[in-house]
């Protein structure tokens, strides 16, 4: 808006001598191109509408990972929702794995989460058991390219890491040039929209770049382990996540885990409680409830009732549970059956507030075997470290 203003107001000063200037027979286009005023309003308009179409195409980069996958999201509440994820600029789409009809005959087939209720969200996961054939070949590409990217790729990121290393730099230069451009025959235009001048040039910086830490950087591609704040209602878990550092911006971190190792898979019958190593099971009439009551990652892969099979896929994060309403009808028993993965690997997207890579793993990178690049020990780690919580997760993790 304050750009625009400042293009009215600017062609408001200067119409007379436009038309004076055009009224010797010449086309106004001509004239307009001529003009210093001319290329300073075609300048500023262009800018606005390159500064606009980044920032609306703009995405996360760690949530464009996810994006067309089937995911799981855990909220502060502990509930779960999962689907097919959607990336827009300013938000998220869940799509369902079926539409859903509530009693009043409305038809849903999606949520959308827009900027301010992402704050709610503590992490996305991604299971790579659950799954499509397409998404497996996809991820298969995607990690690869994360992981080992051509050089255009490795040259782009450097130029990123460039702007964001010197963005102050870039900001003033920039402000500056676009300042010089408009105070050509505009009066004092420049000086009374000049705010609106810096935000044209924060907003191109800002689409170019992207959040720079060294320290991550160089942890790109290798095992890292994550300390991740699991909140559910007035409970909080802290648990360490390993995996591969896959990408980070200022508001996100991702870390991946290729081959994603089941610890232990069930298929139960459920008939009242059941309680298993990690997870809690629990019928009520037309009603399941599985609670992940462990430190690992519980993916609940099917319910099997007498008369029909709900593929979920639906990935449980600590502390986080789901509720599974069926039609009594579709069950003439009083049990159902489920088939559980309990699994310490997922790919896991959290918010930076949430969620610190706090310790280097493994030297080997990512599909690579830990035997190919082993550094031989020369001492011990200092355990304590290694082993610290802040009081303040103690004081989390004790108050459960």
């Amino acid at each position: 808006m304050n750009i625009l203003m400042t293009i009215w107001i600017a062609g408001a000063e200067s119409t007379t001598a436009v038309t004076q200037e055009g009224a010797g027979g010449n086309p106004w286009w001509h004239v307009l191109i001529q003009s210093a005023f001319g290329l300073t309003v075609l300048f500023i308009f262009l800018v606005a509408v390159v500064s606009m179409l980044l920032s609306q195409r703009r995405k996360d980069k760690c949530l464009k990972l996810l994006h067309d996958y089937h995911v799981s999201t855990m909220s502060k509440n502990g509930s779960v929702m999962w689907g097919d994820l959607v990336v827009y600029s300013k938000g998220l789409e869940l799509v369902y794995d079926a539409p859903y009809v509530n009693r009043k005959g409305l038809c849903k087939t999606s949520s959308l989460m827009y900027a301010e209720e992402l704050e709610n969200v503590v992490a996305i996961g991604r299971s790579r058991n659950v799954l499509s054939d397409r998404e497996i070949r996809d991820r298969k590409r995607q990690i690869k390219r994360t992981f080992y990217p051509v050089f255009y790729r490795r040259w782009w990121r450097a130029c990123r890491n460039l702007i964001n290393t010197l963005r102050d730099a870039f900001s003033k230069a920039l402000t500056a040039l676009v300042g010089q451009m408009a105070k050509v025959k505009t009066g004092n235009v420049a000086n009374t929209q000049q705010q609106g001048i810096n935000e044209i040039g924060q907003t191109i910086l800002g689409a170019a770049g992207n959040a720079y830490e060294p320290m991550l950087e160089r942890h790109i591609g290798k095992r890292v382990v994550m300390r991740v704040k699991f909140i559910a209602g007035e409970a909080v878990r802290t648990v360490e996540v390993p995996g591969y550092l896959a990408e980070y911006t200022e508001n996100y971190v991702a870390v991946f885990n290729t081959g994603q190792k089941i610890l232990h898979r069930d298929e139960i019958e459920i008939k009242g409680e059941v309680s298993r190593e990690g997870y809690v099971a629990k019928l009520e009439a037309d009603q399941l409830r599985v609670t992940n009551t462990g430190e690992n990652f519980v993916v609940v892969r099917e319910v099997a009732l007498s008369k029909r099979t709900l593929e979920l896929g639906v990935t449980l994060l600590p502390g986080s549970s789901i509720e599974v309403h069926y039609d009594t009808e579709a069950n003439d028993d009083k049990a159902v059956k489920i088939v559980v993965e309990v699994t310490r690997e997922i790919d896991l997207v959290c918010p930076r507030s949430m969620a610190t890579v706090y310790y280097g793993g493994s030297e080997n990178r990512a599909g690579t075997h830990a035997q190919d690049n082993v550094v031989k020990p020369h001492g011990i780690a200092p355990e304590a470290a290694a082993e610290e919580l802040t009081q303040e997760d103690e004081n989390a993790d004790g108050s459960q």
